[in-house]
């Protein structure tokens, strides 16, 4: 039975640096330091795959073959071929071998799903940019919703103006929304037109009573 390659279950970024101060143990502190510095610029190029990032020449090799793919693809065969933001299914294509990871998250169900995400953040600019550049604009701010959750602080900056002037965009993340408010916060005051409203009413009510009424005072409303 062929079996589908796909890259899941990587190592955090704490777990390769313990392999990393476990492989230089005998190593000067000031070394391994260094040593860490390239093996995690390297994750940030080609991602958490060990083949790939304690030796500078499979790293090249990786990053070059890449970024081959990148350059190499149209928008929407990188949208059909990664299925980013989606569950991970049985495409066993070149792309989303060399471009995709598969995480597993835990929803508020408490339900463990596996997802669909760039490998690195390097490949991560490169595909979105080219993305970007081809789809229109409506459609990458929904293609970016599907992993809004997990996308890059540089890219929610980017599109977020865009984005929440988006009527449908809006319309989606709504039940996501939520007023954040410091603590100790005083409650929020009444609107000042409906409270002059209140207050206006208030007053014809006492006059009518025969209650003392001062005239004279002027507001958004008109004289009182």
């Amino acid at each position: 039975m062929d079996a589908t390659a796909i890259v899941t279950n990587c190592p955090e970024e704490n777990d390769v640096r313990a392999m990393c101060i476990w492989m230089k143990r005998n190593w000067p502190l000031q070394e391994q330091a260094e040593y860490w510095r390239e093996v995690r610029g390297r994750m940030n190029n080609v991602g958490p795959i060990l083949r790939s990032i304690f030796g500078k020449q499979a790293c090249d090799d990786r990053i070059k073959a890449c970024q081959q793919a990148v350059d190499g693809s149209t928008a929407s065969e990188l949208e059909l071929n990664l299925g980013i933001g989606c569950c991970y299914s049985s495409n066993d294509s070149d792309l989303s071998r060399k471009l995709v990871r598969v995480v597993r998250v835990r929803r508020g169900n408490s339900i463990e799903s596996p997802l669909n995400l760039l490998v690195s953040s390097h490949l991560e600019r490169e595909t979105l940019s080219r993305l970007e550049d081809e789809m229109k604009q409506s459609d990458f701010i929904f293609f970016v919703l599907r992993f809004w959750d997990y996308a890059p602080p540089y890219l929610i900056g980017k599109c977020a103006a865009s984005a929440f002037l988006n009527e449908d965009f809006l319309r989606a993340i709504r039940i996501k929304i939520k007023e954040l408010r410091p603590p100790g916060r005083r409650e929020p005051h009444r609107c000042t037109e409906r409270a002059l409203r209140q207050e206006l009413h208030q007053k014809r009510g006492s006059t009518a009573t025969g209650a003392p009424f001062q005239s004279g005072c002027y507001g958004p409303l008109g004289a009182v």
